[in-house]
Parts: structure tokens; C-alpha cells; sequence
């Protein structure tokens, strides 16, 4: 399950997230949509635990993603936009990679 509770994220004077929150149910499908600069690569790297929010709670079962990254990171897939690495790949070798690097089981 994912929980997100009051969650905002400010980049010195510019705010990124504003009080955002949400429930995700595990087995549960969730799109995040909106435009370029609406938040979204943010939000996304908020609940990995690559950035750390201004204030608010983030639980990805039960676990702080600031605290347990790497835990989290086995649970949560992400792709970023541009990752560049691997352009040979085709979508699945990348995903299996990624597995596999971080314990994932194929």
C-alpha cells in the first residue's frame, strides 16, 4: 500500500508539491498524468526515497522511503524519463536488468 499524507515539496522559493494526498491499495492500478512541470517526476522520486520531502508522511507498506530506500526501490517501479543507459535493450531486457540489480526476482 501506498499512503501520502500532506506532502509538499519546495525547491527554494518554488513550490513543487502542495499538500498532496493519496491512498494506492496494493494490487491496485494508478496512472499519474499531467503536464510537463506539474509535479509528477517529483512525487515519483519523493516515493523512492531519491528526494526527501519539505513536510508530510510517505509510507510504501508501512516504510518510510527516506529510511529504507533500497526496500522500497524493490517494490515500486520507476522508470525515469530519460533514462539514456542501455539504449539496446528493448523495454523488457531493461526492466529485467534493473531486477536483477536490485534483487529482484524475473
Amino acid at each position: 500500500m501506498i499512503s501520502i499524507h500532506d506532502l509538499w515539496k519546495d525547491y527554494n522559493s518554488k513550490t513543487a508539491l502542495r499538500g498532496i494526498d493519496l491512498e494506492i491499495e496494493e494490487g491496485e492500478i494508478f496512472g499519474l498524468l499531467g503536464p510537463n512541470g506539474s509535479g509528477k517526476s517529483t512525487l515519483m522520486k519523493t516515493l523512492i526515497g531519491i528526494t526527501k520531502p519539505t513536510k508530510g508522511k510517505v509510507r510504501v507498506n508501512d516504510m518510510d522511503p527516506s529510511e529504507s530506500e533500497t526496500e522500497v526501490k524493490k517494490m515500486v517501479g520507476y522508470v525515469p524519463e530519460s533514462p539514456h543507459l542501455y539504449e539496446s535493450l528493448s523495454p523488457r531486457e531493461f526492466f529485467e536488468f534493473i531486477g536483477s540489480v536490485r534483487g529482484v526476482p524475473t
